[in-house]
């Protein structure tokens, strides 16, 4: 089993990639990290403006009618909606999608280097997810 470490200087092969880990482990690996990165895109929205990020709910930025909750399932709902609101029908930010994919493959990334989920992929992952909000705040 690979630690972290030895996995980053590794040549990386798709073959390599899915026989070293379960595909269903990299599914749910993904799906989790759109989530986070559904999340992130709250924090990056929401705090230059010192707003809280768990209170209101999530809403248009346009209208602000607060959306339901079959509006905020990562990458699915932005594109089921056509990349707009579905009240006021103006254009959601690329940014929307791209981050969570970007989150959903850093995860599967660091699943795969880690051997699995442990202290590290949890210590990486978070990591790479404060460095993702920093990078798009300032």
């Amino acid at each position: 089993m690979r630690t972290c470490r030895e996995s980053w200087g590794a040549r990386v092969l798709l073959f390599e990639v899915l026989s070293s880990v379960n595909p269903f482990s990299l599914l749910v690996t993904f799906v989790f990290g759109t989530m986070i990165g559904s999340f992130l895109n709250v924090c990056i929205g929401r705090l230059p403006l010192k707003k809280s990020i768990v209170f209101p709910p999530s809403c248009c930025s346009v209208c602000g009618v607060p959306l339901k909750w079959w509006h905020n399932i990562p990458i699915v709902s932005y594109l089921a909606l056509g990349a707009r609101c579905a009240f006021c029908g103006a254009y959601l930010e690329i940014r929307y999608l791209l981050l969570e994919v970007l989150t959903g493959l850093v995860a599967v990334i660091l699943l795969w280097s880690c051997g699995g989920v442990s202290y590290a992929f949890v210590y990486y992952f978070v990591f790479s997810g404060l460095l993702i909000i920093v990078f798009f705040v300032y």
